[in-house]
């Protein structure tokens, strides 16, 4: 994980998944992600964040990522 400057007012980091870097930054709003080289982009609100956070780990999660 890489740290950098901060995008649209939070705290941006790079992660970087078998060679695939993703851009993600969590402000006030949320968590958001980019792909490197796509236009993949998303946005999950703190409140579903959270909520899917303290589901057990065989609770399927669907329906809650909205596009940014």
């Amino acid at each position: 994980m890489h740290r950098s400057a901060p995008q649209r007012g939070g705290v941006r980091v790079e992660l970087v998944i078998n060679g695939e870097i993703i851009g993600v930054w969590l402000d006030e709003t949320g968590i958001h992600f980019r792909a490197d080289g796509t236009r993949t982009e998303g946005h999950l609100p703190w409140s579903v964040a959270i909520a899917m956070s303290l589901l057990p780990p065989d609770v399927p999660r669907v329906g809650t990522i909205e596009a940014a």
